[in-house]
């Protein structure tokens, strides 16, 4: 059995990039949102891609095209008037934790057939993620002060 020349390991090159990471593995695990970048794929649909990094600072990446989390990340820029990143798909740095990782939402769908058509009776379990919040309720806005009628005089 040959024993392999790790000394050839250690000056050989590596492709630059974060490891692409299944949602589910995030379900409950808290993570911080370091940066985003909206792109659209081969079928029209556009999806985010999240950059972000664990309590132990691992960094990873995932995608996500739903009414979950892209449309959390959309909502999130816009209140920070970054939002015109959706449009053009450059990167934006953010700094956004998900204490509790995510949460994931289950549910029915009819299945489709080759065609696009529901196929009658017949069901499959899609799943939507969304980034989890801070479990405290955001200030409501205060009213503005009621206008006073003018006095007479």
């Amino acid at each position: 059995m040959a024993t392999q020349n790790f000394n050839a390991w250690d000056s050989a090159d590596e492709i630059e990039g974060l490891d692409l990471l299944d949602k589910s593995h995030l379900v409950e695990v808290p993570f911080r949102i370091t940066s985003v970048r909206f792109v659209e794929g081969n079928n029209g649909v556009r999806r985010v891609e999240v950059d972000a990094e664990n309590q132990e600072g691992n960094t990873f990446t995932f995608q996500d095209s739903s009414t979950g989390v892209k449309t959390q990340i959309e909502q999130y820029l816009a209140l920070k008037g970054l939002d015109a990143a959706i449009e053009t798909g450059e990167p934006v740095e953010i700094n956004l934790i998900a204490r509790n990782g995510l949460r994931v939402s289950k549910y029915m769908v009819p299945e489709k057939g080759p065609n696009g058509q529901d196929i009658r009776g017949r069901y499959r379990e899609a799943r939507t993620y969304y980034l989890t919040t801070s479990g405290r309720r955001a200030p409501a806005a205060k009213p503005a002060p009621a206008k006073r009628a003018p006095t007479a005089k």
